[in-house]
């Protein structure tokens, strides 16, 4: 599986648990396994790192539409 982000790029983030976007910066991907490739993307305006899965992220800029049709 191809990581479809890159150390460093800007992202947003759409999987938190009150549904805002968080824009955040990718920090390391993580081995891919069988079904999902997974980051571990910062905040930008936070201090920790969290793991989040692909399909919960796009580039900065780029609509959900663009995102889906993409694929």
């Amino acid at each position: 599986m191809k990581a479809n982000f890159r150390i460093g790029q800007e992202v947003t983030w759409t999987g938190g648990a009150n549904g805002r976007p968080l824009r955040c910066k990718v920090v390391r991907v993580m081995p891919a396994d069988d079904t999902v490739q997974t980051y571990r993307v910062q905040g930008l305006a936070e201090r920790f790192e969290r793991s989040v899965s692909e399909e919960t992220l796009t580039k900065v800029g780029q609509s959900d539409r663009e995102r889906i049709f993409s694929t």
